[in-house]
């Protein structure tokens, strides 16, 4: 049987709020479908229902937050094109602008990360390459906890959890709006008592417990100093541990500070923090730039804590 986008009611109601409100993303929908198949569909349509319930009114809002994410990533990525360069901030004040700034996190920034995680394709592929690589690799060392230090949507911990059902999980991070949307996507899953959040800097204020493994995407561009906090990381979890670390390369964004041109660029930090690769992938964004474009890249890493 040949499905089609109106099978699945969410997607539907996304591309049509797309192509209401946003129409330059009013194929993105259909496109990422063809490009990923039937799968994919599946999976985002079961994501969409789980956290959204069916609420029209909260999926729209959603919808919005992405295609306004979404917009001003394309509008600073013109910029980063004639300059290879992000714009000079201070992580305090991004800290405020974004992070500590309820409005713009849960309007704009955590619905246009979530639903990243099925609308671009390197957000996708990185997403799967986890599925397929990293979960089997801690599934076979019976790992019975984990910690995320940059919680975001709280997606990857969900990824963990759904997976690995019995798993303890600790979520870290300064924002207590993205502690408050990974809650409330893991208690939607049915994983809530599996997992606590911590309103926490792991430089200034270290865990003490040490976990079996752990997670950290999309972190390090977010910082003026990587190592320092790949350090502090790398204390948080057993010798031995396996971790999955991500970083996004030549991506502006808001909030990102610290630009990576390469995957090596982060391999050698990760090594300078104690960590071993021992698998590594890099995902474009796209693979036909045209003459002068830049492509965003997801630099995704599989290490040991050594």
């Amino acid at each position: 049987m040949n499905y089609t986008i109106s099978d699945y009611p969410q997607l539907a109601s996304i591309e049509k709020y797309f192509a209401k409100k946003f129409p330059y993303f009013s194929k993105v929908i259909s496109k990422r479908f063809n490009e990923f198949g039937e799968k994919w569909a599946l999976s985002f349509e079961k994501e969409l229902e789980v956290f959204f319930s069916n609420d029209e009114q909260r999926l729209q809002k959603a919808s919005h937050g992405y295609g306004l994410f979404a917009l001003d990533g394309l509008r600073l990525q013109k910029k980063f094109d004639k300059t290879l360069q992000y714009i000079a901030k201070r992580y305090e004040d991004v800290k405020g602008e974004v992070y500590l700034n309820r409005s713009y996190m849960f309007d704009l920034y955590l619905p246009g990360i979530l639903l990243s995680h099925y609308l671009w394709p390197h957000h996708y592929n990185q997403k799967l390459w986890f599925q397929n690589k990293f979960i089997p690799l801690i599934k076979s060392q019976n790992v019975k906890t984990y910690c995320d230090v940059g919680v975001g949507t709280g997606f990857y911990s969900k990824e963990v959890l759904l997976n690995m059902p019995a798993i303890k999980g600790d979520g870290y991070d300064i924002s207590e709006f993205s502690l408050e949307h990974t809650k409330m996507l893991i208690d939607r899953w049915g994983f809530g008592d599996h997992y606590r959040c911590h309103v926490q800097d792991i430089i200034a204020n270290p865990p003490t417990i040490k976990a079996d493994c752990a997670i950290n995407v999309e972190v390090l561009e977010h910082l003026e100093d990587p190592i320092t906090f790949l350090k502090a990381l790398r204390k948080m979890v057993k010798d031995g541990a396996m971790a999955f670390i991500t970083a996004a390369i030549d991506a502006p964004n808001m909030d990102h500070i610290y630009l990576y041109r390469d995957l090596d660029a982060v391999a050698k930090e990760l090594k300078a923090a104690n960590f071993k690769v021992i698998d590594a992938e890099n995902f474009p964004a796209f693979t036909d730039p045209k003459p002068g474009e830049t492509v965003p890249q997801n630099g995704s890493f599989i290490v040991q804590a050594i």
